[in-house]
């Protein structure tokens, strides 16, 4: 065996084993004994590559191309150091020529793919699906290719090259994060938390990643979890204002109100335009009493975006509970102009109504309300509110009946049952509903001034008859 040869061989033998470092003086040495060996030229631009050295690689690839200006694979190589080097007009000639010489060569269709991906183009997905044709193993093929699939929220797609990059390459550490992703998006919390959880077991510096943990732990309402994961994403990026607006939800949510608030204050000093956190720190202050601060909060959204729906419905709850239900009303139906199914504001605009005397209205957002979310109790009780208001006996019972088939322990909703049942004439069913309120709770003042109220009602209501059958 030649000299140039027997160190070549060796060279691959530790290109191979993946100690690129080690292959590089053997393929050298083979090149000094005979300049013109392309192959041992090739793979070292290659351990170059592997190694993160694009400039070494890049003369490489040169020489080769002077040597062989028709080969195809040269020209992908050329084109990847020149894509690493951020040179993305160079490296797209490069991958075109080698596409125009070999048309199926996974490596060009890889590189190319990659630039279309990166510029918004769906056609990588095309070059992607090559490359597999012709190297079915090509792992970075798979989990680039589940990555368009991602953009194009074709999640089951975009698992399956994912897992697929696992099969071929059970270490790899990528799939994972993607995989977090795609569960995320899907809103599958606990799928998504693994798979993150797996990844930063590898990654342990991964600001991103706790990030998501922490989004992840919102959703499951694991506060403290959430909070950590946070905690650790600002940790290790101090101006991580995503983290700061998250960790204010977290520790809201665990009453701590006050650090809540300095959280979302760092997040928009960090990020003034931050429409979000300051929404989150208006609600927050509102909450805490702070209505002055809330509602200069409101207000300078509003400066930033006229027509921020969360902003106008927060300025509304904090006008209707500061009384001034005029505002509040124009803030609300600011908020249905813009977005006609948002039950909050539905149901708030009902309660304002009520507060203003105007039933009809009231009652007609409430059915807006119940029609948005058939399972809320709140917006059941609301309506058989209204309509006991407008005396309209038979809807109201039938509202408090749907509440009562919601919340069968809710003492108050019995006894409003039982109300409007006597008002009803339905005497008998009504006193038994009052009974049951009675029973879940039966030193409440409320309950039996119901009580007292539909016995008089019912007396009153047997006098009339009595004078009525004299007459």
């Amino acid at each position: 065996m030649k000299t140039s040869a027997r160190h070549f061989q060796a060279g691959l033998a530790h290109f191979k084993a993946g100690d690129f470092e080690a292959s590089i003086p053997e393929f050298r040495e083979a090149l000094d004994h005979e300049p013109q060996f392309p192959e041992a030229r090739h793979n070292l631009g290659l351990a170059y590559t592997n190694l993160g050295r694009f400039e070494e690689a890049l003369s490489q690839y040169q020489a080769l191309l002077r040597l062989k200006p028709d080969n195809a694979e040269y020209h992908s190589s050329l084109g990847s150091a020149l894509l690493n080097l951020g040179d993305t007009e160079a490296a797209r000639a490069k991958f075109l020529e080698a596409l125009a010489l070999a048309p199926n060569l996974p490596a060009a269709n890889y590189g190319y793919g990659n630039i279309l991906r990166h510029q918004g183009s769906l056609d990588a997905a095309r070059h992607y699906q090559i490359a597999l044709r012709f190297q079915p193993e090509f792992v970075d093929a798979h989990l680039n290719l589940g990555l368009v699939f991602l953009r194009l929220k074709d999640y089951d797609t975009a698992i399956a090259q994912f897992r697929e990059c696992l099969r071929l390459q059970p270490d790899y550490d990528k799939p994972h994060f993607n995989l977090g992703t795609a569960f995320r998006r899907q809103k599958q919390w606990a799928e998504a938390i693994a798979e993150y959880e797996i990844y930063l077991a590898a990654n342990p510096a991964s600001s991103e990643t706790h990030f998501y943990l922490g989004v992840c732990w919102l959703k499951e309402q694991q506060w403290k979890q959430a909070e950590y994961h946070n905690r650790e994403a600002i940790r290790l990026k101090p101006d991580y204002g995503d983290a700061y607006c998250n960790l204010g939800v977290a520790l809201g949510k665990t009453g701590r109100g006050k650090a809540a608030i300095d959280a979302y204050q760092e997040a928009i000093r960090l990020d003034p335009e931050d429409s979000l956190t300051r929404n989150n720190l208006a609600a927050r202050l509102e909450s805490s009493g702070q209505m002055k601060r809330a509602e200069e909060e409101c207000r300078a959204i509003f400066a930033l975006k006229p027509d921020d729906v969360r902003a106008h419905y927060n300025l509304g709850n904090l006008c209707r509970k500061q009384g001034r239900l005029e505002e509040a009303q124009a803030e609300y139906e600011t908020v249905l102009q813009a977005d006609p199914n948002h039950f909050g504001a539905c149901f708030n605009l009902g309660a304002t109504c009520e507060g203003r005397g105007a039933i009809e209205w009231a009652v007609i957002y409430g059915r807006r309300a119940v029609a948005l979310n058939p399972d809320s109790i709140k917006a059941h009780n609301n309506l058989g509110r209204y309509l006991c208001r407008r005396k309209d006996w038979t809807e109201a019972i039938h509202e408090l009946r749907e509440v009562v088939r919601l919340a069968p322990g809710d003492a108050e909703v019995h006894s409003i049952l039982g109300s409007a049942l006597v008002m009803d004439g339905q005497f008998s069913i009504g006193f038994r509903e009052l009974r049951q309120a009675l029973c879940l709770r039966p030193w409440h003042l409320s309950l039996w001034q119901r009580v007292w109220f539909a016995i008089l009602y019912r007396c009153l209501f047997s006098v009339q008859k009595k004078l009525r059958g004299g007459q």
